[in-house]
């Protein structure tokens, strides 16, 4: 049997493995600013109402199509942040980190974008799917995460089957804009076409760069009778 001061010894060496593991996954401060944290959401009130945001939140897909190789298939873009070193940390983090929990203050302000934004009283919100590959490496669907919190946010639903990708694409930051279209052609299915067939989806993402991912999105859900599409992300470069 153990003496006390033994039992302690381990209580000591198991606190000094957990603590670090627990503080990774729930960080007792701000990932920006390093504050004390009242509460266990990564980044506090502070840091996220002084992030620098767009001008314009809301754009009309025409003034987006520079961006693109060929048509815009969405309605329009709306976004809160430019690109900038704070959010670039926070996603980062989120996608890649393991710090999935990021994803409820960030589609919390997502969902108030939308509704402030009042374009559709009446919408799905969808996110862009991850191939099942990817999904298997990340370990969850970042705009997943973000499409939960923004719909509670928002008052809408969310769908998160409404569209699937079913076919496994190189990252389109690796490659140049005239290969970023043919890269993803035939990438998205509409499973149940029923559920989109003169409706209003609003696909979330954490950025729009170029748009080609959200694009080819749009158009595989025009081509299925769905009557708007709007890109709902936390970047827009």
């Amino acid at each position: 049997m153990r003496s006390a001061a033994e039992k302690r010894t381990w209580v000591s060496v198991l606190s000094s493995l957990t603590e670090p593991l627990l503080d990774f996954i729930y960080p007792p401060w701000c990932v920006l600013c390093n504050n004390d944290l009242e509460a266990e959401v990564l980044v506090c009130r502070t840091c996220l109402e002084t992030l620098p945001r767009l001008e314009q939140p809301v754009l009309a897909a025409e003034k987006l199509t520079h961006q693109l190789s060929g048509p815009a298939w969405f309605d329009a873009s709306i976004a809160l942040f430019p690109f900038h070193e704070s959010i670039q940390k926070l996603i980062h983090l989120m996608k890649y980190k393991g710090y999935e929990s990021l994803a409820q203050p960030l589609g919390r302000e997502l969902g108030l974008a939308l509704r402030d934004a009042a374009l559709v009283e009446a919408a799905v919100l969808a996110p862009v799917p991850l191939h099942r590959r990817r999904l298997r490496e990340r370990g969850y669907n970042q705009s997943e995460r973000l499409a939960q919190h923004a719909a509670a946010a928002a008052g809408l639903p969310m769908e998160a089957a409404l569209l699937q990708r079913v076919r496994y694409t190189r990252p389109q930051a690796k490659l140049a804009k005239a290969e970023r279209s043919r890269n993803l052609a035939g990438a998205f299915v509409v499973p149940r076409p029923e559920a989109t067939a003169g409706g209003v989806v609003v696909l979330v993402d954490d950025l729009f760069t170029t748009g080609h991912t959200l694009n080819e999105c749009a158009k595989t859900l025009k081509a299925q009778g769905c009557r708007q599409v709007y890109c709902l992300t936390l970047v827009r470069v």
